[in-house]
Parts: structure tokens; C-alpha cells; sequence
């Protein structure tokens, strides 16, 4: 951590730096992953259509979000909660209690692009592999067989 002399706020250099403050190499960078990104969520939300699966929108907050909170085990360090309409809600972690009731009472074959936001213990942020808030995509089909789904993948 740093501190900005200017404005005398703490800098934190691992989280990303604002828009303005990147060089032209790494605005370079960022678009060809915007390009690349639209082009795979493209492709694959195509691939998933064409399939015959339906686009549902996900669930960002929720009064459950994962059936397996609280996991001894899992590397989550706190949930992230809030307050609406006085009764408490969660950010999504998980989508699988969602997806599993749409798809066994609303939609045979479902897809999701859903957004997680997990706060995982602290010495996990340096791996590279462990990010707090991701976007998946996600799907179900009722009564596929694995040889259906690895067919579909």
C-alpha cells in the first residue's frame, strides 16, 4: 500500500486502477479482452440458444443463495448481507438453488450468466486464482443423460 500524496487517500496497487490512470498499452490490453470476451459470450450464448435451452436472468440478491453455507471447509470468509424491506438478503455465491427450481418447474433446459461475489480468506488473494466477484455461466437440463451434457459441452 501507498499513499497518494495529492490527495492523501491509501492506495491499494493490487485492485485495478481507474480508466484514466492506464497507460495506452494497457487500455490496449483491456480492449482486446472486451473483444475477446464478446466474442466467446457471443459464440456460446448462440451455441446454448440454438440448443434449445432458455436464457434466464440471475439472481443477484436472495434470502438463499447456496445450500451448502455454512461449509467448514469452504475457503468463503464472510457472506455478504444486506438489508431490504426490513428482512435480510444475501449477494449471490451460488445460482444452484435457483437454477434447480426453474429448471424442474419452469424450464427443461436453462443457462445463466451469473455473477458471484465471494469473499474468500484473506491469504487466497494472492494466488491469482481466487478473485472475489466473477461472472459464470451456468446451465441445467432436466432429464439429460451425461452422455447428453458432454454431447452439449
Amino acid at each position: 500500500m501507498r499513499v497518494q500524496s495529492s490527495t492523501r487517500q491509501f492506495v491499494d496497487e493490487r485492485l485495478p486502477k481507474p480508466l484514466e490512470q492506464l497507460s495506452e498499452d494497457e487500455l490496449e490490453r483491456k480492449q482486446h479482452i472486451g473483444r475477446v470476451t464478446t466474442q466467446a459470450l457471443t459464440y456460446l450464448t448462440r451455441k446454448f440458444t440454438t440448443l434449445g435451452f432458455e436464457w434466464t436472468l440471475p439472481v443477484v440478491f436472495s434470502k438463499s443463495t447456496d445450500p451448502l453455507w455454512p461449509d467448514p471447509g469452504a475457503s468463503i470468509e464472510k457472506r455478504i448481507e444486506v438489508e431490504m424491506y426490513g428482512e435480510t438478503v444475501r449477494t449471490t455465491l451460488s445460482m444452484i438453488v435457483h437454477k434447480l427450481v426453474a429448471c424442474s418447474l419452469l424450464h427443461p433446459k436453462l443457462f445463466t450468466l451469473s455473477p458471484n461475489v465471494r469473499v474468500e480468506k484473506r491469504e487466497r488473494r494472492s494466488t491469482g486464482w481466487h478473485i472475489y466477484e466473477f461472472t459464470q455461466l451456468d446451465f441445467e437440463a432436466r432429464s439429460a443423460s451425461s452422455k447428453d451434457i458432454m454431447r452439449a459441452v
